[in-house]
């Protein structure tokens, strides 16, 4: 019945993903799987991994849609007289987070609070009813998560179409805890480069900002350990090294908008 509908909110989804009256449950004493939906959903949002939709089904500018740092470089025009061209692209960078920052300030906006869904538990249910997601957001979610396109918003025929249709590439990573080291080299050896690179950022992210918790994120992208031993330098849209790590960044958010002019 509700495939006549474009986008609902995040909340009504989890619930309905599950068989889950949206309008009587408890934010106090949601359902497990409810709650496992909208931590991973929420999570995703204030990564930019998900869109965010207002009540109107206006999609919110993001991350996704923003010009790429390549596009970005072709358009600024480097200087003649260049002394050092590590500062230049360092700054260009500042300059391309910035205005990046700028673009997503609305989506920003709203995800600001969603940690306290997916770290706290606390399910607000008029900020999660605010937040909404259409079909083909749901549809790419499924895709990524090697999931069913759910029943009560797809039919069966558009089930069918989709569990036939090559899936993704992507390999979600097991958890790591403490195992043997044979087995933790099985899992390091079936791992593709660019996971093993994200490991590694982050792992080092998190020491450069235990030692300096002021530190900028493209100071953390540009650290010579970044670069070289956690193979930052193989990429070379800086968004790819700053989705890996932003959410490690300890600064309040206030602080993570980019550089200050002089």
């Amino acid at each position: 019945m509700l495939m006549d509908f474009d986008h609902l909110s995040i909340w009504e989804i989890a619930h309905r993903w599950h068989d889950v009256d949206p309008n009587t449950s408890d934010p106090q004493a949601l359902p497990l799987p409810v709650q496992d939906l909208l931590r991973v959903i929420t999570n995703m949002q204030i990564r930019h991994f998900l869109p965010v939709l207002k009540k109107s089904g206006v999609q919110l500018k993001d991350e996704q849609n923003f010009i790429s740092f390549e596009a970005f470089m072709s358009q600024a025009e480097k200087p003649e007289d260049l002394e050092n061209e590590d500062l230049w692209l360092t700054e260009l960078r500042e300059d391309y987070f910035e205005q990046q920052d700028r673009w997503c300030s609305k989506h920003n906006a709203v995800v600001d609070g969603l940690d306290k869904c997916f770290r706290g538990r606390v399910f607000d249910k008029e900020k999660l009813e605010s937040i909404h997601l259409d079909r083909g957001a749901i549809r790419d979610f499924c895709r990524e998560k090697e999931l069913d396109l759910p029943a009560f918003w797809f039919t069966k025929s558009e089930r069918e179409q989709f569990n036939s249709e090559d899936g993704s590439d992507t390999v979600e990573l097991p958890g790591t805890g403490k195992i043997k080291q044979d087995e933790a080299d099985r899992f390091w050896s079936r791992l593709i480069n660019a996971q093993q690179h994200r490991l590694l950022c982050r792992e080092i992210a998190k020491v450069l900002w235990a030692n300096d918790p002021e530190m900028s994120q493209v100071a953390v992208i540009d650290h010579q350990a970044i670069r070289e031993y956690g193979g930052g330098r193989f990429y070379s849209d800086p968004n790819t090294v700053r989705n890996w790590i932003k959410d490690l960044d300890p600064r309040p958010e206030d602080k993570r908008q980019g550089r200050k002019k002089d």
